[in-house]
């Protein structure tokens, strides 16, 4: 039997914006975006027309994203709406929804987490940690081969950008390189705790079967490329905006950082909206803040 547990908090927002076109090449962004790469910069998008004070230039789901634990009674452990009641899992404290179609779509996926999640809390695991476990659960719900995909790295990844894919997630740099052992060492001791959790405290592996230094790998893969790549999901309240929880967005994650940025970003749930806050000329980067 599911509880209703009352939430000091608005309703949940309606509709997204949208795009006037979407670009051939990626599938949550405008057709005014596109892809460049150089030595100074990398990979970065720029614009190949005049783009406008307001323009929508990227609308873009989450390929994988986790509610802060902060956020577990006034927001939808699915969607991330703020709503004023929410329904409870009726076997742990860490997840509740806006609504009962919320509940019956997540109920499968958080039948992995349900008795692991409250477990991983108590060992002040942080949101990268619990986001690189998200999305090893979401990946092996897809079913994908988590050996054939670490093996094959970013060979035979379509050309087209989709944000969907987990081929461009696990693509994102994770400067394996540049990290110290001690460092490694801990993010590596971090992924093996969650396989661990998920073995002994979820059905997980046992109806995804794969083998558990593969799974480890996987999750440590994300811990070194989230840091750099993870972009927070926000919500204003009380006319402050706060974190309340945090996404991999492959496309975003294409963006430089600036001290002069030209775009701003906002969130609707889970979805984050990228719009231009001053004009952007033909062959300009998009940056953000």
């Amino acid at each position: 039997m599911n509880r209703i547990i009352e939430s000091k908090a608005d309703e949940k927002p309606q509709g997204l914006p949208k795009m006037t076109r979407i670009s051939s090449a990626m599938d949550s962004a405008m057709w005014k975006v596109e892809i460049a790469k150089n030595d100074q910069f990398g990979r970065h998008l720029i614009v190949n027309s005049s783009v406008k004070t307001g323009e929508v230039l990227i609308v873009e789901k989450p390929y994988s994203s986790i509610l802060l634990s902060s956020s577990f009674y006034t927001h939808c452990s699915l969607c991330l709406s703020r709503v004023p009641a929410l329904l409870e899992c009726s076997n742990c404290t860490c997840a509740l929804y806006c609504s009962s179609e919320c509940l019956k779509k997540d109920r499968k996926r958080h039948s992995y987490e349900c008795q692991v999640t409250e477990r991983l809390v108590m060992l002040d695991i942080g949101k990268v940690d619990f986001l690189a476990m998200r999305i090893l659960i979401d990946c092996l719900q897809e079913g994908h081969n988590i050996k054939r995909l670490m093996e094959s790295g970013n060979d035979n990844i379509p050309s087209r950008y989709e944000a969907s894919d987990i081929r461009r997630s696990f693509a994102l740099i994770g400067n394996t390189e540049k990290r110290s052992v001690a460092d490694l060492f801990r993010r590596a001791f971090t992924a093996t705790i969650i396989v661990e959790a998920l073995t002994k405290f979820s059905p997980l592996f046992n109806e995804f079967p794969v083998n558990e230094n593969y799974a480890a790998g996987f999750v440590l893969h994300f811990l070194q490329s989230l840091p750099c790549n993870a972009h927070e999901i926000t919500d204003v309240i009380n006319g402050e905006t706060v974190e309340i929880g945090a996404g991999v967005f492959s496309t975003l994650s294409l963006l430089n950082h600036s001290c002069d940025p030209n775009v701003v970003r906002h969130c609707l749930g889970s979805t984050v909206i990228l719009r231009s806050i001053k004009p952007i000329r033909p062959g300009e980067q998009v940056r953000k803040s």
